[in-house]
């Protein structure tokens, strides 16, 4: 087809019914009965949802293809050339999760994908989803994007879930083989470009009134797993002045944490799980284990951060008479994206009339992972209503969603037809 604006913009505002169909059946797949969606790495229910994707892919003419780990690849047919354009993200979940994160990308990049079947494009068109991008069943993110772009450590599948399952069971679980790795990575000198497009998952766009934002850099986590060892002893026969309180220790840690990163300013902190192993209503706390994340664009400031937050936690700690001790289970490193793409997504917001706004992300993408490794990459964020996602009151406007879209599609025309640009 010729690329007639107006004509493929209104095919793909014809489309919204499609995407809202789609999202719905997505949210059904994992929905858990205590609210949200539940749809963990490499769970039956993230095959699930696999499975239903690849059947939406195959339906709209595209070649669908597994690598040995379980990311999909749905391929558009045609063009002659090896170079690669790739749009992708996620399908998995944190526990009882929105119905958004992730799938809003893979889904209007199918969309996009029929759209663009009609085109003579130079560049092979490319819809990914990466298996595992969230971090809450084995304490490791993007899983997936990670083996494709040949950066996990074998090491790190022998990591665990809280039931004690290794992930590598967990791959064979599914039906795919993480002896394998090599195999999974992607031919990286192919890719010409990476997007992924994804709900904001924070309260910018929405404070500032634009629906879409180009995003121009990537923060990062860094993860500690931190134990505290105090003294196990009975709640009414020990006087408090004489107690090794573990938990008492840990709320200090969790408190300075809030305090020290609310001064930085430009870097987060956060202790979403904290357990007492053996603990009791009866029971003087005398272990502890918690994990932290400390995010930051800037990488220095960011290890700066986490410098102060130990140096004068284990200080208070020795002040209530307890050990503490801290393990790095992860490091990701924060990323610029590239100047030129978006350069592209701006001309493209530009082309749509999207108003837009240029942001860093807070959050970690699978697009870090490429852009690590030196893919040229972009990413556009659609507005998150009130700021809200990992719950189930997650939600993004289906009109915020279809601009975001529109955007895409005609920056993945340019970059897929454009003779340079890298």
């Amino acid at each position: 087809m010729n690329f007639n604006l107006e004509e493929v913009l209104a095919t793909l505002t014809k489309a919204k019914s499609n995407v809202k169909r789609r999202l719905e059946d997505l949210a059904r797949i994992g929905r858990d009965p205590k609210g949200g969606v539940t749809r963990l790495a490499y769970s039956q229910e993230e095959n699930f949802a696999f499975d239903y994707i690849k059947r939406v892919g195959i339906s709209y003419g595209l070649i669908a293809k597994e690598d040995p780990v379980g990311n999909l690849y749905l391929e558009l047919p045609g063009s002659p050339s090896e170079d690669l354009v790739i749009i992708g993200s996620h399908l998995d979940t944190v526990p009882q999760g929105g119905m958004f994160d992730g799938t809003v990308g893979v889904i209007c990049s199918l969309e996009i994908a029929k759209i663009l079947s009609q085109a003579k494009l130079k560049r092979k068109l490319v819809i990914a989803a990466f298996r595992g991008e969230e971090s809450s069943r084995f304490k490791i993110s993007l899983i997936g994007s990670s083996i494709a772009t040949g950066q996990l450590n074998p090491n790190m599948l022998e990591a665990k879930d809280s039931k004690g399952v290794k992930l590598k069971d967990a791959i064979r679980s599914c039906g795919f083989d993480p002896d394998r790795l090599r195999e999974a990575v992607l031919p990286l000198k192919k890719i010409r470009a990476y997007l992924e497009y994804h709900i904001e998952q924070g309260p910018v766009l929405e404070a500032y009134g634009c629906p879409v934002g180009v995003v121009t850099a990537i923060a990062a986590p860094v993860r500690y797993k931190v134990s505290f060892s105090g003294e196990w002893a009975h709640s009414g026969a020990t006087p408090m002045n004489l107690r090794k309180d573990a938990l008492v220790a840990a709320a200090d840690f969790v408190l300075t944490v809030r305090a020290i990163c609310a001064r930085r300013g430009d870097v987060v902190g956060t202790v979403g799980d904290l357990q007492i192993p053996g603990g009791s209503i009866n029971k003087v706390p005398g272990e502890v284990v918690l994990y932290l994340d400390v995010r930051g664009v800037d990488l220095s400031e960011r290890e700066r951060t986490v410098q102060e937050i130990f140096e004068l936690t284990r200080k208070k700690a020795e002040s209530y008479s307890v050990s503490m001790n801290f393990m790095k289970i992860e490091e990701k490193f924060p990323q610029k994206l590239s100047n030129q793409i978006i350069k592209f997504l701006e001309r493209a917001c530009d082309l749509t009339n999207v108003e837009y706004l240029l942001m860093p992300s807070g959050a970690s993408h699978d697009a870090l992972s490429f852009s690590k490794v030196g893919v040229p990459t972009g990413m556009l964020f659609c507005q998150s209503k009130g700021g809200i996602s990992h719950s189930p009151r997650e939600f993004s406007q289906l009109d915020h969603i279809l601009a975001g879209a529109r955007a895409l599609l005609v920056a993945t025309y340019m970059l897929t037809t454009a003779s340079h640009y890298s």
